[in-house]
């Protein structure tokens, strides 16, 4: 019984981070209400998130103040590039639906994957600032070898982010649970991966 109930037990294990949880994922969404604020918030939230994996989970707030405060110019200046991609792909198939032009099958796959291998970097790299102090071309460098060299690891954590747009999108009733653990529990299922990950990728 202690096992589960006690001081140390699986349960108040579980509360203590249900908790966590729930206060990283507020205050990722506060900080990221700037939006050009956000791409520090994800890094900071990466960077609690994995502190938490590893079993060194200490003070929320000040793990996060702290990570936010260090990565805010890098982290912005990558997530600025995020935008602008999102940019103008919103105007390209905008203007490509106005038109009316066709386009060969061959060429909306090409660019669906070059669309998707940005993003899984783009993930990757939020990942990589929290952890490694390195310029942004080693940072996008080390993001694309670590996605494509650990493929199942990305399906995992891909997974993990889609899995709240996908329930959401069932069940648009539950909303709310976007506020209480929609970007902290992805974000923490992904800490066990990245954590992996950079063990092995530090032993190098």
């Amino acid at each position: 019984m202690n096992a589960i109930f006690g001081a140390n037990g699986y349960l108040t294990t579980l509360l203590e981070r249900t908790g966590m949880m729930i206060k990283l994922n507020l205050i990722t969404i506060l900080f990221s209400l700037p939006v050009v604020t956000a791409g520090a918030a994800v890094t900071a939230m990466n960077y609690v998130s994995m502190k938490i994996d590893r079993g060194e989970e200490g003070y929320i707030l000040k793990d996060f103040f702290r990570a936010f405060s260090l990565n805010l110019k890098q982290a912005s200046s990558i997530w600025i590039f995020m935008l602008g991609w999102i940019i103008i792909n919103l105007i390209s198939v905008r203007m490509i639906g106005t038109s009316g032009l066709t386009f060969p099958k061959a060429g909306i796959c090409a660019w669906g994957v070059l669309n998707l291998t940005v993003i899984i970097v783009l993930v990757y790299a939020f990942a990589v600032l929290a952890r490694f102090e390195e310029p942004n071309a080693m940072i996008l460098r080390h993001a694309f070898v670590l996605a494509f060299y650990h493929i199942p690891y990305t399906v995992a954590i891909m997974m993990a982010l889609v899995l709240p747009v996908v329930f959401l999108s069932l069940f648009p009733q539950w909303f709310l649970l976007l506020f209480i653990c929609g970007f902290s529990l992805p974000a923490m299922i992904s800490a066990h991966f990245f954590n992996r990950m950079f063990l092995k990728f530090e032993r190098v």
